[in-house]
């Protein structure tokens, strides 16, 4: 039981390491939004998704383009319904 419970710690604190390398820069987006270009490491969009939650919190975003495997640029909605 202690095993399993330090293998999720271990799991945990590597997918907080890995989305920390995951940057993001404020850009426009094609219908003159301001968003974000996100580039995620190792090839993983799950990190990008990560990002893109951060910085949108609740209000959920959309995906404008993404770029091979690792980059893609989005914004987030609006508050307003």
């Amino acid at each position: 039981m202690r095993t399993m419970k330090l293998h999720h710690a271990a799991a945990l604190a590597l997918a907080l390491i890995a989305a920390s390398c995951t940057t993001a820069h404020p850009t426009y987006t094609q219908d003159g939004r301001l968003g974000y270009t996100i580039y995620c490491p190792d090839f993983d969009f799950q990190l990008c998704h990560a990002k893109a939650g951060e910085l949108c919190r609740d209000y959920g975003y959309d995906v404008f383009q993404q770029f091979g495997n690792h980059t893609m640029i989005i914004a987030c909605k609006s508050q307003s319904p």
